[in-house]
């Protein structure tokens, strides 16, 4: 009788293979967030504002053109100003690093970047909306050089690798879902309704922020391993890396 018995199938090869091991290292990176309360809330907390990312990276054109009655030569002022921004920020970061933890930094990033965006999407001045745009670079330079500040320090060394793909993975996800959203809603809505609601969602990771990093303390340094967060048995403490992020800041 012929036999029942169906082979083993054979190993993915090529583009499947690749496929199997990308999900594969992103699970086992999201298997190690969910275990660390700090690298969950820094997970979510950036999961938020990537889908706020989204919408702006998607509608800032639209914005320039139809709502700022614009063109090519006032969304590069734009882009120059946020060029500028960025430098302005590590310089802002490098010198008030040591002073404010991380944590705080991360609050403060994401906060400032909603309220901040918030007025460049209903100014009626290209002006201000310049000016600010400038100004907010140092609220994302803090939030991004904190990010992975935190991260460095709460990953242990094995699973270091494993956590910032797996944070790669997650923001660019959310920005794609993130971006087809906001250019199927924005004719809708309207454009500036739908930046508006961006600006409200990184408020809400600045609120997610506040409330994560307050309610977990970290153990002391020891032989140079940070362990894992626990939850605070008394009074918040926050821990600092001000240190840490004004150093990492200088290397922007």
């Amino acid at each position: 009788a012929p036999s029942t018995v169906r082979p083993a199938p054979e190993p993915a090869t090529g583009i499947g293979r690749i496929g199997v091991s990308f999900w594969s290292e992103w699970l086992d990176g999201m298997r190690v967030v969910v275990r660390d309360p700090i690298i969950s809330t820094l997970f979510l907390v950036m999961a938020i504002s990537m889908i706020g990312e989204g919408i702006l990276e998607v509608l800032l054109i639209p914005f320039v053109e139809r709502v700022m009655a614009g063109d090519s030569l006032t969304l590069g002022w734009f882009m120059s100003a946020q060029a500028t921004g960025s430098i302005v920020g590590g310089s802002v970061i490098g010198t008030l690093g040591k002073k404010i933890p991380a944590s705080r930094w991360i609050v403060i990033g994401c906060l400032g970047w909603g309220l901040f965006d918030f007025a460049i999407f209903n100014a009626s001045s290209f002006a201000l909306a310049l000016v600010v745009f400038v100004i907010v670079g140092v609220p994302l330079v803090g939030l991004i050089v904190s990010t992975n500040v935190l991260l460095q320090e709460n990953a242990g060394d094995a699973y270091r690798g494993r956590v910032f793909g797996a944070l790669g993975t997650t923001i660019a996800l959310m920005t794609m879902i993130e971006m087809a959203i906001g250019s199927l809603t924005a004719d809708r809505l309207g454009i500036v309704l739908v930046l508006n609601i961006a600006c409200v969602l990184f408020v809400i990771a600045a609120i997610v922020a506040q409330a994560g990093v307050n309610g977990f303390e970290t153990v002391d340094v020891e032989d140079g391993k940070n362990d894992i967060a626990q939850p605070a048995a008394k009074p918040f403490k926050l821990f600092h890396q001000g240190d840490a992020v004004a150093e990492a800041s200088e290397r922007i």
